[in-house]
């Protein structure tokens, strides 16, 4: 017969809850899982509610998450200034990263090292994507530099200053 008084019955279940830890953790896990696919307006309101009643603390964690991950927020407002340009497309934070591997952590135009801007090969402002493809990691100098040329324009323009600055030494050294 089950236990009536309501402190043993809680006991008890408490006790169970210890002996079978994993398994009811798992199965909690899944109850809820199953809840929040089955209420998604009830999760919303009680997430707004939490959010509402403990504004500090999520404003806080938020803050933390932020700092520890800069290329998130970086990535974000990229997404969002392609999508105001009418860009189509879209690369992830972790395609980022593998870029930035295969070009070793240096520009793509000058070969330096140091931090790395997401520079498009064909600048949206001239009708080019936000896919991953149309992306090179440029130092701020060459980016700012390279303006709204396409990569094959700044290149040919940096091929012609590197001329007229060898000119230029040749004359005075000779």
């Amino acid at each position: 017969m089950p236990n009536t008084d309501p402190e043993k019955r809680r006991a008890c279940q408490r006790e169970y809850i210890r002996r079978n830890y994993e398994r009811h953790l798992q199965h909690s896990r899944d109850a809820m899982r199953r809840w929040r696919k089955n209420n998604p307006q009830a999760r919303a309101a009680r997430d707004r509610a939490y959010k509402a009643r403990h504004k500090e603390q999520v404003n806080a964690s938020h803050v933390r998450h932020r700092k520890k991950h800069p290329e998130q927020r970086l990535a974000i407002s990229r997404r969002r200034r392609a999508r105001e340009l009418g860009a189509t497309g879209n690369y992830t934070v972790s395609e980022w990263l593998v870029l930035l591997e295969y070009y070793d952590q240096r520009c793509g135009y000058c070969g330096d090292g140091g931090r790395m801007q997401a520079d498009h090969r064909v600048p949206l402002s001239r009708g080019g994507s936000h896919n991953i493809t149309n992306i090179m990691p440029a130092c701020g100098p060459c980016n700012r530099q390279k303006a709204t040329m396409t990569d094959v324009e700044f290149r040919q323009r940096q091929t012609i200053v590197a001329v007229k600055r060898r000119k230029i030494i040749h004359r005075a050294a000779g």
